[in-house]
């Protein structure tokens, strides 16, 4: 809901849709709880959806920025944490700045 409100663009509501988009066609909203955590892309995650990192707890969010998910899948950032599967943990120095989408829309 966060990012729809800041980019103008409706929000049908929806939650666990999983790879149906977030918010318009091609976004695809990644929460995370801590400030500190980066955005994750899957490898089966399509190469043409936005990507876009939100961190905190309700009431208080923070959008930190986006990246396509072909640029997110750079092999630099593939890691494995705990016992799950290898995915792309975007740092979010890497991320543009949410106010450039907000302008694509």
């Amino acid at each position: 809901m966060a990012v729809s409100k800041f980019l103008n663009v409706y929000w049908d509501g929806g939650i666990d849709t999983f790879k149906d988009a977030d918010v318009g066609a091609t976004i695809q909203v990644r929460t995370r709880s801590s400030h500190s955590y980066e955005l994750i892309v899957r490898p089966d995650d399509y190469d043409d959806d936005i990507y876009v990192l939100v961190t905190g707890k309700c009431p208080v969010y923070r959008i930190w920025g986006y990246i396509s998910g072909l640029e997110a899948k750079n092999s630099n950032y593939l890691q494995t944490h705990g016992n799950r599967p290898a995915a792309y943990f975007v740092p979010k120095i890497a991320l543009k700045e949410i106010s450039e989408l907000a302008s694509k829309n």
